[in-house]
């Protein structure tokens, strides 16, 4: 199944590349908390999300991954994308993953942030950090920040990234939807 998570691309002028896009850089630690949620039927299932974010990806570094997408594709992004670490994604009851790629860019209503770890991040009951076969997959996080510092998300598992025609990174994921998150607050 293919997922689009759509932003602003100021690297080239035009809409839809979700990390690539120009951000600023931050000198000291971000910390933003979540409630991951998962709704069946009228049932809900929710679990905490921490996020310490202790840097940004620079214009250079971004220029440098879409460079890397263009000439070698999809396999050598992400490769790249599991060298960078730039801080910690932990789930209340799961496994910490590393932040391997993060940038910052204003949005309509406040900021985007884009957080890729080394790794897709699951719900505990799910146990799929258990399995015995490590994913070669990278998770992907994009939270909508208001000027409060308050703001919503989504999260999606990435097997594959690839630009189309129109300027769009697609994201491939091997699961059929992405994970919402609510009550995102940045805490520091």
């Amino acid at each position: 199944m293919r997922l689009r998570m759509l932003v602003r691309l100021a690297l080239v002028g035009i809409t839809g590349v979700f990390f690539l896009a120009l951000g600023t850089a931050s000198a000291q630690e971000e910390v933003y908390t979540a409630k991951m949620v998962r709704r069946k039927g009228l049932s809900m299932e929710s679990v905490q999300l921490d996020l310490r974010i202790r840097e940004r990806g620079t214009q250079e570094q971004a220029d440098a991954l879409l460079k890397i997408l263009e000439e070698d594709g999809s396999d050598a992004l992400m490769e790249a994308l599991r060298k960078g670490d730039y801080g910690e994604a932990r789930v209340t009851g799961g496994r910490t993953r590393r932040v391997v790629w993060v940038r910052v860019f204003p949005g309509e209503n406040g900021t985007a942030v884009m957080i890729v770890t080394d790794r897709p991040i699951y719900f505990p009951s799910d146990k799929l950090d258990e399995q015995p076969k490590p994913t070669t997959a990278l998770g992907v996080i994009q939270l909508e920040m208001n000027d409060r510092g308050q703001g919503r998300g989504r999260l999606a598992e990435a097997v594959a990234m690839h630009m189309t025609d129109e300027g769009v990174l697609q994201i491939q994921s091997a699961r059929p939807s992405t994970i919402e998150m609510e009550d995102v607050v940045r805490v520091q």
